[in-house]
Formats: structure tokens, sequence, C-alpha cells
């Protein structure tokens, strides 16, 4: 697809942000206009990026660039910290580890998690 605001515009309204954002930031490069911030401000906020999307609208509002749309995001965000996205499912059996070890070719922690599994299935025999 072309880097144009438009493909930008397109990937927003799919929810694509990372890929509108690098649009936009090679497009800002080129050419400083405050549409293309505009839209930046969108991304960002899709993305969790909330301290650089606030200050973008502050910037755009001190270039007198006011919508009625930059004040509803600054709104929406102006309490809101950047979000840290983390995978919080970190709960592996042993056996999964080991297969990991396994193919890792780490055999010895592969035995040492085989056992483990093991030892915990002999305990719930008895």
């Amino acid at each position: 697809m072309f880097k144009t605001l438009t493909a930008a515009k397109i990937f927003l309204k799919q929810g694509l942000f990372k890929e509108a954002l690098d649009i936009l930031e090679q497009l800002e490069k080129d050419n400083d206009d405050l549409n293309i911030k505009f839209y930046k401000i969108i991304a960002l906020e899709g993305l969790g990026f909330f301290k650089r999307a606030k200050e973008l609208c502050y910037f755009l509002l001190e270039k007198n660039f006011e919508t009625e749309e930059i004040k509803k995001i600054l709104e929406r965000i102006k309490d809101k910290d950047d979000e840290i996205k983390i995978e919080k499912n970190l709960d592996y059996t042993e056996d999964e580890i080991a297969k990991v070890y396994e193919m890792i070719g780490d055999y010895e922690n592969a035995i040492f998690w085989y056992n483990k599994k093991i030892e915990k299935l002999k305990e719930n025999i008895r």
C-alpha cells in the first residue's frame, strides 16, 4: 500500500494504529502538516501512548489548530498514563517448560522439568 495520508486514515479506521503511525511518521519527515499531527494523535491514543498524544494535542492547540475532536481526545486522555501491555499469563506447566528446553537443546534443564512433572503426577496419585 502507498504511504499516503489516505492510507494512514484507512489503517486508523481499521484499528491498525501501528501501521498508521509508521506511515504518519514517514510523512511527517517530508511535510510538517498539522493534519498529519492530528491523525498521529489518534494513532498514539490507539496504541496507548497517551503522554505523546497529549503533547501533540497541546502543540496543535498552540498552533490554533483547534477542533472539537482534539478537545474530545484531550478530555479522554488527560488523566491517563501510558499503558504498558504485558502478557500476564505466565503459568506454564512443567512439561511445557521442559519441551522448550528440549527444543533449544538444553537437555539438563529439560530433564529437571520433566522430573518435576513426574513428581507432581506421583503426588496426584497418592
